[in-house]
């Protein structure tokens, strides 16, 4: 076997031609509504109707004409005969107005007929069937209008939006009880080496790396899944890619693409046909192997087996793609601080930095401290919070402010704190 080298590639630019590849594999489906919390919309949302679809009231009291109300005062009350009573889903035809009527309505009623203002209950006085209004009601008193929240024919939601509960609730109101929205990522994560599987036989947390792979894929909104490991075989590598790529829309590897006589995943790559690998090698650091390839038409990413290489890679490479295939273009499914750094960084570098950091709160403000350790020390990711990428020849000074990538949106919830109003139960 020749001996390999790396070459290495801009991330960026590596990340311009993955993303082409991986639009390609864009996918949409029809779901319930009731499922579609956190899901991006792959359609436009139009009201096909006013709502509230009548005018109603938001109070209980009596619906009434405002004209019949004229010169009414504590001294001269103006007397109604109220001819009925109104709840929440009666149509409004159930009642017409004439002169000198009034209907009982309860809160979220809709308005009889020729009615166009409702006194409050506790503002009238009630008399043998009839009420007795003691000051004018001015025309919309009380009530709400037609369409006054939402109008037919106004777009709601626009394709690429992520849907909230709320939003859920309002579609739902529409009377709308399926959605498109952009299909998930199906993530297959293959994991190379004898090694691993001879030590898998006795110890079933051995392929622990795939698995913090999938979690990570998995807190992004992907359906990931650790297929298998691979041995020393790039033959058997092809066949395990081969089937792995069946009903995915990408394929991770987790170890076997350095340059060593055992890293045999981009030769098992190029064996599955054209255009085989793409990119191998990075101008990064950690995660320098990192690179992927396509076949038929989906990407192979190819991750190296040192955790915190493998998890660079994966920040680099595959959470950008899996955002991209979830349909997502505003925002960011990572969440970013901003944070007072503390200490001097530099990356004297060609090379960009993916350097840990951990965070705290500290009076009001989140400070951020390196975390330095070799590529596969695990505890440097369990000290740290998120990232910040130097770029090549950069450097960042002590105490200047600085913006930081969370590894996920679990980390925002541990560097939260309790709102004002609740802080007494939790602290």
């Amino acid at each position: 076997m020749s001996h390999r080298k790396f070459k290495l590639t801009s991330p960026l630019e590596a990340l311009r031609r993955l993303m082409g590849i991986a639009r390609e594999n864009i996918a949409f489906e029809e779901i319930p509504t009731f499922n579609a919390c956190g899901r991006v919309l792959a359609e436009e949302i139009v009201s096909n109707q006013d709502i509230p679809p009548h005018n109603g009231t938001w109070l209980d009291g009596y619906a009434l004409r405002s004209e019949d109300t004229l010169g009414a005062s504590a001294e001269n009350p103006v007397a109604l005969k109220v001819v009925g009573s109104m709840e929440p889903g009666m149509p409004p035809e159930t009642y017409r107005l004439s002169k000198g009527e009034a209907v009982k309505v309860s809160t979220g009623a809709f308005l009889p007929l020729n009615a166009d203002a409702v006194v409050r209950l506790e503002e009238v006085e009630i008399r043998d069937g009839e009420i007795l209004v003691k000051r004018e009601a001015k025309p919309g008193m009380n009530t709400t209008r037609r369409g006054e929240d939402i109008r037919a024919g106004e777009t709601l939601y626009r394709e690429g939006f992520m849907l909230r509960p709320q939003d859920v609730g309002l579609i739902l109101g529409l009377g709308k009880l399926k959605v498109k929205v952009y299909a998930k990522p199906k993530v297959a994560i293959l994991s190379v080496g004898s090694e691993l599987l001879e030590a898998s036989k006795t110890n079933p947390a051995a392929n622990n790396y795939a698995y913090i792979a999938e979690m990570l894929a998995e807190e992004l909104g992907a359906e990931a899944k650790v297929v298998g490991i691979a041995p020393d075989d790039p033959e058997k590598i092809a066949e395990m890619l081969g089937e792995a790529l069946e009903g995915s829309s990408m394929v991770l590897t987790v170890g076997g693409c350095s340059v060593g006589e055992k890293d045999l995943v981009p030769e098992a790559v190029n064996m599955l046909g054209q255009p085989g690998v793409l990119v191998h090698g990075l101008l990064v650091r950690p995660g320098h192997p990192a690179g992927f390839g396509a076949v038929k038409g989906k990407p192979v990413i190819m991750l190296p087996g040192h955790v915190v290489s493998m998890v660079s890679g994966f920040y680099w490479l595959v959470a950008p793609i899996i955002q991209v295939l979830s349909g997502m273009r505003k925002g960011l499914m990572l969440p970013t601080v901003t944070a007072i750094f503390e200490g001097d960084e530099a990356n004297p570098t060609g090379r960009y930095y993916f350097l840990r950091c951990s965070l705290r709160r500290e009076g009001g403000e989140i400070k951020a401290k390196a975390i330095h350790g070799g590529a596969g020390i695990l505890r440097t990711l369990k000290e740290a919070e998120g990232f910040l990428i130097l770029p090549p020849k950069a450097e960042v000074r002590s105490s200047s402010r600085v913006e930081i990538c969370l590894f996920n949106r679990l980390e925002a919830l541990n560097l939260s704190e309790p709102p004002g109003y609740l802080k007494e139960f939790f602290t």
